[in-house]
């Protein structure tokens, strides 16, 4: 893809290098994604009037990836092509970082429903499962 790709020192580096790779998968119109964040935030309006908002909950991936794929199914009279959607769940870490274990039972949860959940230390991994 010929994307720079610095080692990621760090799991913000990481994150930066993801979000790059995502984006312009994106704009190819390869898939969709949203940075996924957990906790919450105080925001003011600009009447100076303050409030919170919930965000993910704990142990929220990092990131949620969906991709168009196409089944084929045979049927008694015709074989028919449906659209689905792909749904990935991706946890990124600095490589030797271990899930916290709210990560953890978000991982489980996700995987209950049939969803992909991708922990990832290694941009190169990264690159190689979205299939550039």
């Amino acid at each position: 893809m010929n994307l720079p790709k610095p080692p990621p020192t760090s799991e913000g580096d990481l994150k930066g290098a993801a979000k790059g790779l995502l984006t312009v998968l994106e704009k190819r119109g390869k898939l969709i994604f949203l940075r996924l964040n957990a906790g919450m935030l105080i925001a003011e309006n600009k009447e100076g009037k303050r409030r919170a908002i919930k965000l993910s909950p704990p142990g929220t991936a990092d990131y949620l990836v969906l991709r168009a794929r196409r089944i084929m199914v045979l049927g008694r009279m015709a074989e028919e092509v449906l659209p689905t959607c792909e749904i990935t769940f991706i946890e990124l870490k600095a490589p030797g970082k271990k899930q916290t274990p709210a990560q953890k039972a978000f991982q489980s949860r996700v995987e209950a429903q049939g969803a992909e959940y991708w922990l990832i230390d290694d941009y190169d991994e990264l690159e190689r499962r979205l299939g550039k």
